[in-house]
């Protein structure tokens, strides 16, 4: 039995089968992750190394050379890239599209782990990182006050942590503001006197500069545990610091050096309408909806405001959240305005405002269950969803114009309703299932392409092909 016969024949079970449709679609709408992009998931990754005071060429030959020797041997690799700077190496490892990028940087980092020992002594730690454009900042917070210092303390200590503690925020970073160093300025007329180098004074201070655990003492049949704190917190403490000499006799380190209680030089400075300040950037989690994590971040910074001091503010810079409404509202209202315009079109040739409604009608049906299927096929709302939503928007009624056109002649010819129904829905019945298929097969090939163009433009291509594949069904 056919399609069209069945909805027919048994017009309450269509009807339910619509309807659940519908309530499918509801209740998956406000599951589905709104976001400006789709999720991308570029193949490259990044080594950092940090390797403080060298010049590029000696970067380039310690640091960036071992880790490129090592990563060249990790599968599916399809280019390395190397960037050497004063005290700074960056390794870019660009792998073949349709990599597994967690697995193919889990290979990498257990390479570069293996010539750890091969990198100078000076060298910090490799980091390994994954290129990935949905860990941008979206929320960018100022936080004002009068003293930069304490307010680093009141951000690192008090709103970073209940900022990480919301769902859906992966990381909280912290830029601007001063942060405590004592400085070792040494004399370097002293240092010939005494033959003394700066790497013997820097052994000396790191020898003394101790703390941790020391073991652990019986006392009966209790045990202690012995720690030793032997950091320095003054300067005064510094000046103290003994250093042995080649005569065999020692020196104070206040008699070859100025202590200097200062501040360290910052990398960033952070301004806001001309006042310096602090920087808070809340990254995402991966799965998290942009949306829904930014209405609990900004809910929690209004609540920080009410406890903070009085003299400290923490003021939104940017919101992503906030352009991404606009945009979806854009297209919304749009879609909303072509979906007018399409029936006021349709009721002026139909001439039938029985027979315009009955075609409308499918218009909220398709879209409502393209996010059914959206929800079920792991895609998000954003602008090219929603484009290709609106794209089809126009082709959605086409399909039940042709349908309930051809039912119109047969009943102009004398037919009863239902056997009008009937021959006219499957005379046309192929055509339209042809000119449907035809327009979704136009999309598919999209979904496989390889590149950023199949990751940017596959759920449009979903997206249309869902939306014509529910019209067909209604119509």
């Amino acid at each position: 039995m056919k399609l069209t016969d069945i909805s027919i024949e048994r017009p309450l079970g269509i009807t339910m089968v619509i309807l659940a449709l519908v309530v499918l679609g509801l209740f998956a709408l406000p599951r589905l992750a709104v976001d400006l992009y789709p999720e991308m998931e570029l193949p490259i990754a990044a080594i950092i190394t940090s390797y403080e005071g060298a010049a590029p060429a000696e970067v380039e030959k310690m640091v960036t050379k071992p880790i490129e020797s090592a990563v060249a041997t990790v599968s599916n690799v399809n280019e390395i890239r190397s960037y050497s700077q004063f005290g700074n190496s960056m390794v870019l490892v660009i792998f073949n599209w349709g990599t597994d990028v967690d697995a193919a940087v889990n290979d990498m980092r257990d390479k570069v782990d293996l010539i750890k020992g091969m990198l100078p002594d000076d060298a910090g730690t490799p980091m390994s990182l994954k290129m990935d454009p949905n860990t941008m900042p979206i929320i960018m917070f100022s936080v004002e006050g009068p003293d930069l210092v304490r307010l680093k303390t009141v951000a690192e200590d008090t709103i970073k942590p209940r900022l990480e503690r919301i769902e859906g925020v992966a990381s909280v970073s912290v830029t601007g503001g001063k942060e405590r160093e004592i400085r070792v300025i040494l004399d370097p007329a002293k240092m010939v006197t005494y033959g003394l180098s700066t790497a013997q004074v820097m052994q000396s201070i790191a020898g003394d500069n101790i703390a941790g655990s020391a073991g652990t003492i019986d006392i009966g049949s209790n045990e202690l545990s012995i720690r030793v704190l032997g950091e320095y917190n003054k300067p005064d403490d510094l000046k103290n610091i003994r250093i042995n000499l080649a005569t065999g006799s020692s020196i104070a380190l206040g008699d070859i050096a100025t202590i200097e209680d200062s501040f360290k030089k910052n990398a960033t400075i952070s301004f806001m309408d001309g006042q310096p300040s602090l920087g808070l950037n809340i990254m995402k989690a991966s799965d998290g909806n942009t949306v829904q994590v930014a209405e609990k971040v900004l809910r929690e910074v209004d609540d920080l405001n009410k406890i903070l001091p009085a003299d400290t503010k923490i003021i939104t810079v940017m919101d992503q959240s906030v352009f991404i409404n606009d945009s979806i509202s854009s297209v919304t209202e749009h879609g909303l305005l072509g979906a007018l315009f399409a029936f006021l079109i349709l009721y002026l040739f139909l001439r039938n405002l029985r027979s315009t409604l009955v075609v409308v009608i499918v218009i909220p049906i398709s879209i409502i269950a393209t996010f059914a299927m959206m929800y079920f096929g792991n895609q998000t709302i954003n602008m090219l969803s929603l484009g290709g939503l609106m794209l089809g928007l126009g082709s959605l009624v086409d399909f039940s114009v042709v349908v309930l056109e051809n039912i119109y002649r047969y009943r102009q010819n004398g037919y009863g309703i239902i056997d009008a129904a009937k021959q006219g829905s499957s005379e046309v019945g192929g055509a339209v299932i042809a000119a449907a298929m035809a327009q979704v097969l136009v999309f598919v090939p999209i979904i496989f392409v390889q590149g950023l163009a199949g990751v940017i433009f596959k759920p449009l291509a979903l997206t249309v092909s869902f939306s014509h594949l529910a019209a067909l069904f209604a119509a």
